[in-house]
């Protein structure tokens, strides 16, 4: 499994691209796991999240056995924010 891109879609909603996700793989950011939809095995959607540069971002896969353990995870994805949101935000911010 590979994370490719994490996509901000609001303030505490994300998605996670990448490849071979399945309904037990779940998204973990600086080690602690957040709420994790499966979409396809490209996506997943991750809710009450507030996500911010830098933090480090990976998919770990769910045993199946019901132990709560995690057999694998991904490669560390540093999270960046967009350029052009970036951009808007420090607009705002000076516009106040």
């Amino acid at each position: 499994i590979t994370i490719e891109a994490v996509e901000k879609l609001s303030s505490s909603l994300f998605y996670v691209h990448g490849s071979n996700f399945t309904q037990s793989s779940r998204v973990l950011v600086d080690g602690e796991e957040y709420p994790t939809f499966y979409k396809d095995n490209q996506t997943l959607i991750v809710t009450d999240l507030e996500l911010i540069e830098d933090q480090l971002v990976k998919v770990g896969q769910l045993s199946n056995s019901g132990s709560g353990k995690f057999l694998s995870y991904t490669d560390e994805f540093t999270y960046r924010e967009p350029k052009d949101k970036k951009a808007k935000s420090k607009k705002n911010k000076t516009s106040d």
